[in-house]
């Protein structure tokens, strides 16, 4: 392990790649809505519509 990596929570991380790749959010929210008729489905889009949200600015933290 290098200790001289400073080390960025997942949610910061999943913040800077929503805000900055369209093609991850878009493909992430396409995943999503896809399986959103399968079993938990549904409990799944929400789990991603969140951080989705949240990265363009539409949701508290």
């Amino acid at each position: 392990m290098n200790s001289d990596r400073a080390s960025v929570s997942h949610h910061d991380r999943l913040m800077k790649e929503l805000r900055n790749d369209p093609a991850f959010a878009s493909a992430s929210l396409a995943a999503a809505l896809a399986e959103a008729d399968e079993p938990r489905g549904r409990e799944a889009l929400l789990l991603v519509l969140r951080p989705l949200a949240e990265a363009h600015g539409r949701m508290p933290t």
